[in-house]
């Protein structure tokens, strides 16, 4: 099984607003990334959040994916990746994605064809060039 793993749990200090809940179009940031991985090859998707964090939930309702609180997202975006693929491991994922939320702008043709190269060449990091 290949995971998703969405990184938005940051404090968004300099920006002064949520990023995740920024608008691409007329989809937040983490809508729009979370839509796109689930039209993809990628099975399973997990937005690790701050804890208490209702907006996100409320924003992702009914789209099948598990929100997973960082308690600890305080001490950056490494803490997020450990929470996130903990969860990954734990649902038996082989492969994982870890996508920030403020990239918001993917494209679902290029997942698939990560994930195509993956089960392939079964390579421990598959990486895009452009």
């Amino acid at each position: 099984m290949i995971t998703a793993v969405i990184l938005a749990a940051g404090e968004s200090k300099r920006m002064g607003l949520s990023k995740p809940l920024l608008k691409i179009g007329d989809k937040t940031f983490v809508r729009n990334i979370v839509d796109i991985y689930k039209r993809s090859l990628v099975e399973d998707v997990i937005v690790v959040s701050q804890p208490g964090e209702g907006d996100i939930e409320k924003e992702l309702g009914g789209t099948g994916v598990s929100i997973v609180p960082n308690p600890e997202y305080r001490k950056g975006q490494l803490s997020s990746i450990i929470t996130g693929i903990n969860v990954a491991e734990k649902s038996h994922a082989d492969a994982v994605f870890i996508h920030p939320v403020d990239h918001p702008d993917i494209n679902e043709s290029v997942i698939n064809k990560l994930v195509e190269r993956y089960r392939r060449d079964m390579a421990l990091i598959v990486v895009p060039k452009y």
